[in-house]
C-alpha cells in the first residue's frame, strides 16, 4: 500500500521508507503527511456502503485500520508480559 502512496504523492518529492516493521509513531506520521500532501479531509470522509472512495480516503482507512491493529498488539502484549 505504501508504493501505492508513494506513487500518487511523487509530484510532491516525498517519498514514504518501506520497512519490514512499522512503530505506530511512524504510521501515524506518514499518515498525517498523506492527508497534508494530498489534500483529504478525514472529517468529510464518505462512510457506508455504496459511496465511491477516493484512493485517497481509502489509503487514509487502510493506515487508520493498520494503526489500531498496532495499538490492540500492543495492549494485548503489554498484558500478558504482568
Amino acid at each position: 500500500m505504501l508504493g501505492e502512496m508513494n506513487e500518487k504523492i511523487s509530484s510532491f518529492c516525498v517519498k514514504f521508507g518501506i520497512r519490514e516493521e512499522y512503530a505506530i509513531e511512524y504510521l501515524e506520521q506518514i499518515q498525517q503527511q498523506y492527508v497534508k500532501l494530498c489534500g483529504f479531509d478525514p472529517e468529510t470522509a464518505i462512510r457506508g456502503r455504496g459511496h465511491h472512495k477516493t484512493i485517497e480516503q481509502r489509503h487514509y482507512d487502510k493506515l487508520s485500520e493498520y494503526i489500531s491493529t498496532l495499538k490492540k498488539v500492543c495492549r494485548t502484549h503489554k498484558d500478558m508480559r504482568r
